[in-house]
């Protein structure tokens, strides 16, 4: 008996990347999964995987921005496996042209808002009255470490990820008594072969200089160096809460040090920081 036997999983922004990574991992934990993308032949490959893995799955292309596309989706997964028991929001979009609000474009500002926020709400939308229905669900939102931080460039992009983990707070506390958990991850950057394939050789470089790993993530691996081959990083090697995330992309704070890692200082609560102040002054 796996974890997920007989569950029902979408993933959005599967045909690839972080999307792909996770598909596959539900499959491995026994889910049935529908593949969400806006490009055909992508989620084609991934389905092809997932079923090379034993696994079912099917693939839905559509729009995450388009209300429509999202209706036609949940029509699609419940004539096909009668439920939806997991989403996850995963799609999402980055420009170049998202540099700075001085030289700001509001059409790409809006283009980062429809695509990487309104995309996530009307995901949530259309699954909570089918998972309300059947008394409960997960939805997982795929923020970013842009949310958490700022950043030199691209704020229309971390705006709309933050206002994700905020989506994130308001389902799972409006919905949450139902049986409907909600969370999200932010993770760090994931250099998977569609990024790589566009991303400035100098916007790596600049990057990788902040990570604490020695090379920006790949799903489920850590390149050394990210154009060899990727080699894996167990999960039991990282800190308890940040294993999943270590074992999808090992980013910022991932990587265990000896000691007192520069991860565990960093996490200590501000509240544990101040009373461990005061007790050095007073003893």
């Amino acid at each position: 008996m796996k974890l997920l036997d007989e569950k029902v999983g979408i993933v959005t922004g599967a045909g690839g990347g972080i999307g792909r990574c996770v598909a596959l991992a539900l499959t491995a934990a026994g889910a049935a999964v529908v593949v969400s993308d806006i490009r055909q032949a992508a989620a084609d490959e991934t389905v092809a995987l997932i079923r090379q893995a034993g696994g079912e799955a099917i693939a839905v292309v559509g729009d995450i921005s388009e209300e429509a596309d999202w209706v036609r989706l949940v029509a699609a997964t419940i004539e096909r496996f009668g439920a939806v028991d997991i989403l996850v929001n995963n799609a999402a979009a980055a420009s170049f042209k998202d540099r700075d609000i001085l030289s700001m474009d509001v059409a790409v500002w809006d283009a980062a808002m429809r695509i990487n926020l309104r995309g996530p709400m009307l995901g949530c939308k259309h699954v909570l009255a089918a998972m309300l229905q059947q008394g409960g669900g997960a939805i997982i939102n795929i923020a970013s470490g842009a949310a958490l931080t700022g950043q030199l460039s691209q704020p229309a992009y971390g705006a709309a990820k933050a206002a994700t983990i905020s989506l994130t707070r308001s389902v799972a506390t409006l919905y949450g008594k139902q049986g409907i958990r909600c969370n999200a991850i932010a993770p760090g950057l994931i250099m998977h072969e569609g990024l790589a394939a566009f991303f400035p050789e100098e916007h790596i470089r600049i990057d990788s200089d902040n990570l604490l790993t020695p090379h920006p993530a790949n799903p489920r691996t850590s390149p050394t160096p990210w154009s060899s081959s990727p080699r894996r990083i167990p999960a039991s090697s990282m800190p308890r809460c940040c294993r999943w995330t270590a074992a999808c992309s090992p980013t910022r704070r991932a990587m265990p040090r000896p000691g007192r890692s520069a991860w565990a200082a960093s996490a200590m609560s501000a509240s544990r920081r101040r009373k461990a102040s005061l007790i050095s002054l007073h003893s």
